[in-house]
């Protein structure tokens, strides 16, 4: 899998829900599921975001190796401007300035592991190591869930 284009990405300011847990909780408990929905319901909260695309930052630990049952946070949250202030029981997270690798998975979200391996082979064959500190897709009005049209786009950050 080859990413779609290799760009600098400015610092995006993120507003949004947080929770840290294992790959294996998260998805049996639909944590991630859960704060899309609920920030999709409280966008008029944030009049000053940047647009109606839902970000997922995925952050690993640095310590250990990823496996299914290590807990790690997951921001899903909307891009917003300096101005907006944080709603109540809201986070703010900055993706970080940097070069990055941008992916598109296309089809069923629940075959986006497909996605994420082939993007681990292609960190592997460009840089020697795949691991990286996080993961960030962006869902936007192309994102439609299990149907095969639906597309998530998918960023990595790359080491200099």
């Amino acid at each position: 899998m080859k990413p779609i284009q290799l760009k600098e990405m400015e610092t995006v300011r993120i507003i949004g829900f947080t929770v840290t847990d294992s790959l294996r909780n998260i998805i049996e408990k639909g944590f991630v599921r859960d704060m899309h929905n609920t920030i999709k319901n409280r966008m008029a909260e944030l009049e000053a975001r940047t647009g109606d695309g839902v970000y997922l930052i995925q952050i690993y630990p640095t310590d250990k190796a990823f496996t299914p049952d290590i807990p790690y946070e997951n921001i899903v949250g909307v891009g917003a401007t300096t101005d907006q202030h944080i709603p109540e029981g809201m986070v703010e997270y900055r993706i970080p300035a940097g070069r990055y690798a941008h992916f598109l998975h296309q089809g069923p979200e629940s075959n986006i592991h497909q996605t994420y391996d082939g993007i681990t082979e292609w960190m592997r064959t460009q840089y020697c190591d795949p691991s990286r500190e996080i993961d960030i897709e962006y869902w936007d009005d192309r994102y439609q869930g299990e149907s095969e049209n639906s597309e998530i786009d998918l960023f990595v950050p790359l080491r200099n």
